[in-house]
């Protein structure tokens, strides 16, 4: 009798009805928005797609058009086991690096680098400058994660930041090291500026 009331009582769980992600068609320069808003709802909704599998499926479900659809055809069609009638899902890991290797877009780190070699602040904020730059330089696939790379994102960082904040910056009573520091420092004084 127990075990029928914890059975009653044990809610299942929901799926939360947020927009669910665009169909991907296949065009590689849609590849990472269509990858981000997957894990962002599947994210959301941990407790539905809990399993590798159910989340490889819910990828799966919006290949729906175009070359994304022939992928997914073909991906689903290597890994059936028609002995068995199973399907051999790889990790959760192993699907997003295949899918990521087939819809790469062609040199967007180079086209990346190139976006940062042309921003200038010009009239945009210190943080809507700092936002653009961090983006271009993930999608660079740069990081500062060593000391060289680091002091190089400064310099970079320096050259597309408004030469009267780098000098105020350059002359603040404690210089920053980190490209951390120099962010916030770019955008508290030019909130003060």
């Amino acid at each position: 009798m127990v075990d029928q009331q914890m059975m009653i009582d044990t809610p299942k769980t929901r799926e939360l009805s947020l927009s669910k992600p665009t169909p991907f068609n296949g065009k590689r320069f849609k590849s990472k928005k269509f990858l981000q808003e997957c894990i962002l709802y599947m994210g959301i909704n941990k407790d539905v797609y809990d399993t590798e599998p159910k989340r490889i499926a819910f990828i799966l479900s919006f290949m729906q058009e175009g070359n994304a659809v022939v992928w997914k055809q073909q991906f689903v069609q290597n890994k059936l086991n028609l002995d068995t009638g199973d399907i051999d899902l790889p990790t959760y890991k192993e699907f997003i690096d295949e899918f990521q290797k087939a819809f790469k877009p062609e040199e967007e780190d180079i086209d990346a680098l190139d976006k940062l070699k042309m921003l200038q602040q010009r009239n945009l904020t210190a943080e809507q400058l700092v936002t653009k730059f961090k983006l271009l330089v993930g999608e660079a696939g740069m990081s500062n994660d060593s000391d060289t790379a680091n002091k190089l994102l400064i310099e970079m960082f320096k050259e597309v930041l408004n030469p009267v904040l780098v000098q105020k910056i350059i002359q603040s009573e404690k210089r920053p090291t980190k490209i951390e520091e120099w962010y916030d420092k770019a955008m508290s004084f030019d909130r003060s500026y």
